[in-house]
């Protein structure tokens, strides 16, 4: 390799008579010409498809022609399939362009010459000795001819451009040719004979040999003629390395010697001294000893002949005007790394790879081979880099364990076994690349090669981009190459990228991993298949849980693969929000004033038997239709009326007060599955007796023993809009999570733990409140839910009802109901001292202790004396407290600010009903906003006004939100309620509302609270709709009413209020309010609307004994017994609008058959009886039969079991008797 150039060492440019200025010689260009040339070769033979290798500097196989040595495999027909072909190249850069070759120096004879054809002649006859294949020796250079010089001279430049020419092609607009020389005749001969006389390297042999042993000099294998041959002179016996002499073989010219070595024998014999048989040799100790078994063997050449001389032309390539070094470099960078990297990275990757090309080769021993494999590593280094950042990024997401990754190996071959593009569809197209990934390594390990990249779609999207990835992909490669495509959503078909591998090549694989699309490998990410680093990862997960913070694996147990979806792997690994599974609102149970609560059910040992003699079989027929449990579960064995037929009975013996077994609460709350342990349970009570709390309560005792179990607790009235739709086993989940919200919306991990544990029914309780307050559709879809989630035994169901609704579920949920009990007086005590002491912590004072104790006592003591039973009934002993406790709150902080012991002595005088009671409450409302506003503002007269107008705007409207809350229909909603709001538009009228809401918030009647996922507001208690609602109602039926437009008024109100209000259990507690509000005073005369709402009742009763002749409380008449003020108020009606004949006529109707007269001695009240009597005064025989049978049949039979002994029921038989007397004298 030549370094010329020496020009370069002043500066040619300096004018005349100015000093030339020397420059530091440049001597990198040679090298870096040499380096970039290397580099270009292998860029190229890549993108050409060749097995090679390449090397430089080997002058032992390239000779003179070994700054770039490449060799790549040829087909043959030998056992090995092919061989090696080489090209040799020799770079000459000259800083000066301008300079040409001129015919001297191709000609002449000279080792030091650039372009010497002898000197490159040698070193190709060598090659050719040892039988290379050799496709062609380059000289490259940057410079050109002098063509006229080299023509004078007897050579012809023959181009051979229109050849093929897959690595020093530069493009058009480069000025590069490529010559091969042909000489005249002349000068061949000339050339034949000057080469065979001096240029054959026997002819050097021979005088080496003769130097050496004449002038006794040591033989130098390291340099000159002996390096190439000092190997072949032995084991050609030539010398013998033992004496140090010619071979006996050769000194006697054997015909076995080699035509190499029979030429030096001649040749020897020809020199003029003629003893060259007798010489003797000091050879070092190397002499004809192989350096490696690799080292490259020459053979003795021969003389040259005319062949070797039209061979070598044939073979010698010129390659001029080429690049510059520089110039070399920028078409390397835009022609050739431009075709795998983007334009933007083609200047640094050029940098990259120049240096990596000499990194490569530097340290190395000469005859180091740059393999094509390693060639490619270098090129696409890149590439490679940028892939497998991105392979670490998705390896530091997730990883996967051997069975998984087996098992991807295995899909993956049957996926490709035909197909050069594959189609993987999955939920998680980035995770499952890793799956991927993992499984492609395992395959490379088992087959020790091939090659990996990975990629994002987007990086296949511009059409350059895809352009340089399909080059990428050409690159052809001795093992199977893969790459992995990551799409964002959808896999793309194959055919659209059926350019990235075309032909029938199946060395590349191209992999589209995506979330949707047709035909392709389905793959989903299972926990099962993590590994153990990133299954402990998402079980040692830490969210909220209810309130409380546990671990992923505390909540799926022991199957965390049934449980842990790809949803929620990603949910646990890669999202940085916490979970939280809310817990429900259990702020009505306040935990320092609960009271444990006693619950009795109906049913004892001597239950079943009971039932038996009521169906006439034995105990055992009985068993073949149904048994009862100690827990109240009723197992059936028959279906429809068989089944509706003992449920009667059942039903019959439970109305008729059959003593009941009182139940331990850790029996209703036990989740212990070996446990005795009820699974449904069904609380009955009345309003206000603290079902609502008593189930909040079981939920902290519940979440407090065990943390891990999911207690899920409904409020049916909060949800009833989510209950019109009907559930179905397929949907229950979904209706759970997408309508109750009951899982976090947005947590996968949540909708699958909570899919999982409704399944199996692991760890998980439901407790529906407030049953008796929902529709009647909404009550079926219930009922439908619990019985869905009943069919896992280990699912624990509880639902709260007032007695009313009771009856239903028991039949439906086939189980026995238990009954809260009310309050001991003691308990009710305690109840109020607790509420006040902790309302009241702030009061340091004398006495407070004791003024609050005699206080709940002296409370206590007089309500039980003056609140009527049946009004205490409905109410509850714990609402009850509540009310009295808020009431009396400001009036015992007075008396505890005065010390005045004594004061609460003056409740003695306090007289309590259920009108007063909610009344008072309302009162103290009242005064508690009026004092807050007052505070709040200057007060004066004009503002006192201000805010009595503003209260009545807000129990206006808590009333119209009274109603609509009990009224399901909204028609309905609107009779009792239209609009009045005549001057405000649709958003003032909602903003008014809006603001009123707020206010009746602050009040105290109502709460916010969110139920479909909506902020609506609902009474604080059910019983205070019902309180204003019969207040309205009340006013309405009020005698002396002076509205303008009374209730009453229109029919459509009237008929609701008939057909509806007065008759549906849904309005029992609207008529118990109604009913307190009333007084038993006959009125002589009514006004027009309310005698129209008596002709209304009049066609109720009328029609209905037509139509419903099974129901025994199927008209408002009989409905309103239960009420007896309201009972009175509806007769009262009747007869100050109908005549006598008319109104015995109606009454009558109302209490015809299925009636029961027997009724009148649960109620007690001879009064009540009389009165109804009275329209019977002229009744005939068969209805006095029915009246004093019913009646006495009753007492006669087991069928009545009277709770007490009470005077009343001696006044109905009084009645009776007085009645059937004063008959007997008609």
């Amino acid at each position: 390799m030549s370094q010329t150039g020496t020009k370069s060492n002043q500066d040619d440019t300096a004018g005349e008579g100015e000093k030339k200025i020397k420059m530091i010689p440049d001597n990198s260009h040679g090298p870096n010409f040499e380096w970039r040339l290397l580099t270009l070769f292998c860029v190229r033979a890549l993108g050409a498809g060749y097995k090679f290798e390449v090397t430089k500097e080997w002058e032992d196989l390239g000779g003179k022609f070994d700054d770039v040595i490449i060799r790549y495999r040829v087909v043959d027909d030998t056992l090995e399939g092919s061989h090696w072909r080489y090209r040799f190249l020799q770079s000459k850069h000259k800083m000066h362009e301008n300079e040409k070759i001129k015919a001297i120096q191709l000609l002449e004879d000279n080792d030091r010459g650039d372009f010497s054809s002898p000197k490159y002649f040698r070193s190709f006859c060598k090659m050719r000795r040892r039988g290379e294949d050799i496709h062609d020796c380059i000289l490259c250079t940057n410079i050109g001819f002098d063509f006229k010089d080299v023509q004078k001279n007897g050579i012809e430049l023959v181009s051979i451009n229109d050849q093929p020419e897959d690595i020093l092609e530069f493009g058009p607009q480069q000025k590069t040719l490529r010559y091969k020389l042909k000489f005249t005749e002349e000068l061949r001969r000339k050339v034949l004979n000057e080469w065979s006389d001096n240029g054959s390297d026997i002819d050097i042999l021979a005088k080496a040999l003769k130097t050496c042993a004449l002038e006794k000099q040591t033989t130098d294998t390291r340099t000159g003629v002996f390096s190439s041959y000092h190997v072949a002179l032995v084991e050609e016996k030539v010398i013998d390395s033992a004496t140090k002499k010619f071979h006996e073989d050769f000194v006697n010219g054997k015909e076995s010697l080699s035509n190499g070595a029979q030429q030096l024998r001649q040749t020897l014999s020809d020199l003029p001294e003629n003893d060259w048989k007798s010489w003797k040799f000091k050879l070092n100790n190397k002499f004809g000893k192989r350096r490696s078994d690799d080292e490259i063997k020459n053979p003795l050449s021969s003389k040259i002949s005319e062949e070797d001389v039209d061979a070598f032309l044939e073979k010698l390539v010129f390659v001029v005007n080429t690049p510059n070094v520089n110039n070399l470099k920028a078409i390397l960078q835009a022609q050739d790394m431009s075709k795998y990297y983007p334009r933007e990275e083609c200047e640094q990757q050029t940098i990259r790879l120049l240096d990596e090309m000499q990194n490569e080769f530097s340290n190395k021993k000469v005859g180091y081979w740059l393999k094509k494999e390693k060639s490619k590593k270098i090129l696409l280094a890149g590439v490679t880099t940028t892939s497998q950042k991105y392979q670490k990024e998705l390896d530091n997401e997730v990883g996967f364990n051997d069975v998984a990754i087996d098992k991807t190996v295995v899909k993956l071959r049957d996926l490709l076994a035909n197909k050069r593009i594959g189609q993987i569809i999955t939920p998680a197209p980035k995770h499952t690349a890793v799956k991927v990934i993992s499984a492609i390594k395992k395959m490379q390990e088992d087959n020790k090669t091939g090659n990996l990249l990975v990629v994002t779609q987007s990086c296949l999207e511009d059409r350059d981009d895809r352009e340089r990835w399909k080059n990428i992909l050409q690159l052809k490669t001795d093992s199977q190459h893969f790459l992995v495509v990551v799409c964002d959503n959808e896999t793309p078909d194959a055919d659209d990228y059926a350019d990235l591998v075309p032909g029938e090549n199946m060395d590349n694989k191209v992999f589209f991993i995506g979330r949707n699309g047709v035909a392709g490998m389905m793959d989903d990410i299972a926990f099962e298949e993590l590994n153990e680093k990133f299954q402990n990862a998402v079980l040692e997960k830490t969210i909220t849980f209810q309130g409380t913070v546990l671990t992923v694996g505390d909540l799926v147990g022991n199957e965390p693969d049934k449980v842990i979806d790809y949803l929620s792997i990603e949910e646990m690994l890669f999202q940085k929000k916490d979970v939280n599974i809310p817990r429900p609102d259990t702020s009505e149970c306040e935990e320092s004033l609960y009271i444990k609560r006693q619950l009795t059910m109906v049913f004892h040992e001597s239950f079943e038997k009971k039932l038996a003699e009521r169906l006439n079989c034995t105990i055992d027929q009985l068993h073949e239709k149904c048994r009862i449990t100690s827990q109240g579960e009723i197992k059936w064995f028959v279906e429809n009326q068989d089944r509706e037929s003992i449920w009667k009975e059942i039903k019959n013996l439970v109305d008729e007060g059959m003593s009941s077994n009182a139940i331990d609460e850790s029996q209703l709350i036990c989740l212990d599955e070996g446990r005795e342990r009820i699974q449904i349970v069904i609380i009955s009570g009345v309003a206000g007796t603290g079902k609502s709390t008593i189930l909040s309560n079981y939920y902290m005792e519940m979440k407090r023993v065990k943390p891990d179990n999911w207690i899920i607790r409904i409020n049916l009235v909060e949800q009833q809009t989510a209950f019109l739709e009907s559930v179905t086993e397929d949907t229950v989940v979904d209706f759970f999570v997408d309508h109750l919200h009951i899982a976090e919306d947005k947590s996968p991990f949540s909708r699958s733990l909570f899919r999982h544990r409704i399944e199996t029914g692991d760890r998980i309780a439901f407790m529906f409140d407030g049953f008796d307050e929902i529709s009647h559709r909404c009550q079926q879809n219930v009922i439908r839910l619990m019985k869905i989630l009943a069919r896992k035994k280990t699912i624990k169901l509880y639902v709260t009802a007032r007695p009313h609704i009771v009856n239903e579920l028991q039949f439906e949920l086939s189980q026995l109901a238990h009954h809260l009990q009310i309050l001991a007086e003691k308990d009710q005590i305690d109840y109020l001292v607790r509420y006040w002491q902790s309302n009241l912590q702030e009061m340091e004072m004398e006495n407070k202790s004791i003024i609050i104790q005699t206080s709940a006592e002296s409370l206590a003591h007089r309500v039980s004396q003056t609140l009527r039973d049946e009004e205490r009934a409905f109410i509850g002993v714990p609402l009850q407290c509540r009310i009295l406790a808020e009431c009396y709150q400001s009036e015992l902080e007075k008396q505890i600010k005065n010390n005045n012991v004594a004061a609460c002595q003056t409740l003695v005088h306090q007289h309590f009903d259920l009108k007063s009671l909610y009344e008072r409450l309302l009162d103290t409302k009242r005064r508690i906003f009026r004092e807050e506003k007052a505070e709040s503002s200057s007060f004066n007269p004009i503002g006192s006004c201000a805010i009595d107008f503003l209260i009545d705007d807000i129990e206006s409207h808590l009333t119209k939100l009274a109603i609509e809350t009990l009224v399901v229909d909204k028609a309905n909603v609107n009779i009792l309620c239209p609009s009045t709001s005549y001057f405000h538009t649709g958003t003032e009228k909602l903003e008014k509302e809006n603001k009123i809401t707020d206010l009746g918030v602050k009040y105290g009647f109502i709460i916010e609270s969110k139920g479909d996922k909506k902020s609506k507001v609902q009474f604080v208690h059910r019983t205070y709709a019902e309180f204003l609602f019969a207040r309205y109602l009340h006013r309405g039926m009020n005698v002396n009413n002076s509205d303008k437009k009374p209730l009453f008024s229109l029919k459509d109100t009237r008929d609701l209020f008939v057909k509806e209000v007065l008759v549906k259990e849904h309005y029992d507690g609207v008529r118990v309010f109604l009913n307190s509000m009333l007084k038993m005073t006959e009125v002589k005369t009514l006004p027009n609307r309310l005698q129209k709402l008596a002709k209304c009742l009049e066609e109720h009763i009328t029609s209905t004994a037509k139509h419903d002749a099974n129901d025994q409380h199927n008209n408002a008449l009989t409905a309103a017994l239960q009420n007896q003020n309201l009972f009175y108020t509806l007769l009262n009606f009747l007869d100050g609008t109908l005549n006598e004949t008319e109104r015995k006529r109606v009454v009558r109707s109302a209490f015809q058959h299925p009636f029961r007269f027997s009724t009148f001695l649960n109620w007690r009240n001879g009064q009540l009886f009389q009165r109804v009597l009275s329209y019977y005064d002229d009744a005939d025989a068969v209805d006095v039969e029915r009246i004093v049978h019913e009646l006495l049949h009753e007492l006669l039979t087991l069928r009545f079991y009277p709770r007490k002994k009470q005077g009343g029921q001696e006044d109905v038989m009084k009645e009776m008797r007085k009645f059937v007397e004063k008959r007997r004298r008609i």
